[in-house]
């Protein structure tokens, strides 16, 4: 992998129109934690005419919100609109909403990232977007939402997901109790 840096820099250089080698480019410096040059990549390769693939425009756009923290939501929806059949960036803008602890944001984006059910197939499908992890976050938004009923549903389907978590049962135990309190 040492050597892939230099020879996508490269590849890129003698084909400046090639989409892909743009892509593996970006993505290696971003590999590589060099967040700067990455988003400027993937920022040229957004702008390319061959890039039209969605998958890997999306895929683009959830990277450019890795290297700009400060901007990530704002790409995260771009990629999201870019592909709106992956999980990924929907799934981004879920985490992104529960760190802001924005209940009705951290609802919306899960609810969306579960009704994306087709699981791809290619490279760009990440294990993280299809873990448990959207469910337990929909329950915690139901939760402060005051919608109890349904972070227990949400809370069960996690669990179901990741049956050895200890905090997914105990979060079980404080859904079923406020429910019954209501």
């Amino acid at each position: 992998r040492g050597q892939y840096l230099p020879l996508l820099k490269e590849a890129a250089a003698e084909s400046p129109e090639d989409d892909r080698c743009s892509f593996y480019y970006a993505r290696e410096l971003y590999f590589y934690g060099m967040y700067e040059e990455a988003a400027e990549e993937f920022r040229r390769h957004l702008s390319l005419s061959k890039s039209w693939w969605k998958p890997q425009r999306a895929a683009s756009y959830r990277y450019l919100g890795e290297c700009e923290p400060q901007n990530s939501h704002y790409w995260w929806r771009l990629g999201y609109e870019e592909d709106p059949t992956r999980r990924e960036c929907a799934f981004k803008l879920t985490e992104y909403y529960y760190n802001l602890e924005d209940w009705e944001e951290c609802r919306e984006w899960a609810e969306k990232t579960i009704a994306i059910a087709e699981k791809s197939l290619d490279y760009f499908c990440e294990p993280w977007a299809w873990s448990f992890s959207a469910h337990d976050y929909l329950a915690l938004s139901y939760y402060n939402l005051g919608e109890y009923e349904k972070s227990l549903e949400q809370g069960k389907i996690a669990l179901s997901l990741d049956p050895s978590n200890e905090r997914l049962a105990v979060n079980i135990s404080h859904y079923t109790e406020k429910l019954q309190e209501h």
